[in-house]
């Protein structure tokens, strides 16, 4: 993939110390893959995402409404086996 090393010095100059400690990006470009990582994290680090797990849950949902595999009206549990709905509150 092209351009990785531009990539990864626009990575590594958004980390400040004082707002963004670390980052990671990740690109996929047909059958190539390129990962980057600068500050603390690597590129297989988990990290805390916080309110964004909400977007990307959503948009996963939708993708799977628009090709039929999911219905808005499916249960969770008819994809989540029992081990995971175990506890869970559901209202």
């Amino acid at each position: 993939m092209k351009n990785t090393q531009a990539i990864q010095g626009i990575l590594d100059k958004s980390i400040d110390g004082k707002v963004v400690f670390g980052t990671t990006f990740a690109l996929k470009f047909d059958n190539k893959i390129w990962n980057g990582a600068s500050g603390n994290l690597s590129a297989d680090s988990p990290f805390f995402i916080a309110s964004t797990t909400k977007l990307f849950t959503t948009a996963l949902v939708l993708k799977l409404i628009s090709r039929g595999v999911w219905r808005l009206e499916d249960p969770i549990g008819k994809f989540l086996g029992s081990e995971v709905m175990k506890d869970l509150h559901v209202f």
